[in-house]
C-alpha cells in the first residue's frame, strides 16, 4: 500500500514536469481543471512556445508571444505558472517578463 503510494506521487510528478497543464492542474486544481477548457488551450501553447516547439512558417521557433484573451481567463495566472514550472525544469535558465 505504502509502495503503491510512492509509485503513483512519482508517476503524478514525473507527469508534471512532461506537462504544463498536469502541472497547472496539480498546483491549483479549483483554477486549472476540465471546465475550463481555454485553460488548457492557453497551457499548451504557452509550453510549445517554452520549448522552443511553437515554430513560425520558416520553422524557427517564436521569441516573443502575446495573448489577447478577455480579463479573468487565466492568462496571468497562466504565466506566473509557466515561469515557476519551466525553472523547475531548467534552473540555469532566467526570465524576464
Amino acid at each position: 500500500m505504502i509502495i503503491d503510494s510512492i509509485t503513483g506521487k512519482a508517476l503524478k510528478a514525473e507527469r508534471c514536469r512532461r506537462s504544463f497543464w498536469e502541472y497547472e492542474k496539480a498546483v491549483l486544481p479549483k483554477q486549472f481543471n476540465e471546465s475550463r477548457p481555454h485553460a488548457k488551450i492557453i497551457a499548451d501553447t504557452l509550453q510549445d512556445f517554452l520549448e522552443d516547439k511553437l515554430l513560425k512558417a520558416d520553422g524557427k521557433p517564436y521569441t516573443k508571444m502575446m495573448m489577447n484573451i478577455p480579463p479573468r481567463h487565466l492568462k496571468s495566472l497562466s504565466l506566473v505558472k509557466g515561469c515557476s514550472w519551466y525553472l523547475g525544469k531548467n534552473p540555469l535558465e532566467s526570465i524576464i517578463t
